[in-house]
């Protein structure tokens, strides 16, 4: 993509994260998130021309079961694919399609993940406010997202529609 191009993506997504902000204090922000996702979902797509490559999965920790002793935040690997979260369900994703999973507890451990791991795309999990600064954070990086479900409130057992990360990732593998 050239820079003038870059430029201009980059303001549309600076305007619409101010608007996700100024629209959340006034309990729209849900809404103004949506279409920012859809929007940004949607530049991802034509931006990878002929499939990702490298692929990243970056999740929340709060997707895994709150009461879960094998802690999976520092080494995925711990988890004992119990079926009482997504987590083991998306590993084996990762073990089919040699994808890159990773789980974040914040902003800062998921930049250090994406710096260390340099992946051509990324899918990312998240809470609609994290998932929207995230993305603009990781710009021009392509970041495509899916919000997580609350069913429990907020980073409690949160969950994910996993086929809803099956059907990306054949998109983008596809492309």
């Amino acid at each position: 993509m050239n820079k003038i191009k870059l430029f201009l993506l980059r303001t549309i997504y600076i305007m619409l994260y101010f608007l996700c902000i100024i629209f959340s204090k006034l309990n729209k922000g849900k809404k103004i998130s949506k279409f920012f996702l859809k929007f940004n979902n949607y530049i991802v797509k034509n931006r990878v021309k002929r499939g990702a490559g490298k692929i990243c999965i970056l999740l929340p920790h709060c997707l895994q079961n709150y009461d879960c002793t094998h802690r999976i935040t520092s080494v995925v690997d711990n988890c004992r694919f119990c079926g009482k979260c997504s987590i083991g369900e998306i590993l084996n994703l990762g073990n089919i399609d040699s994808l890159d999973i990773k789980v974040a507890t914040g902003g800062t451990l998921a930049r250090k993940h994406l710096k260390e791991s340099r992946p051509d795309c990324v899918i990312a999990v998240a809470c609609e406010r994290d998932l929207v600064s995230g993305i603009c954070d990781a710009f021009p990086m392509p970041v495509y997202g899916v919000f997580n479900e609350k069913p429990n409130g907020p980073c409690v057992s949160t969950n994910v529609d996993v086929d809803e990360i099956k059907k990306v990732l054949n998109e983008l593998k596809t492309i």
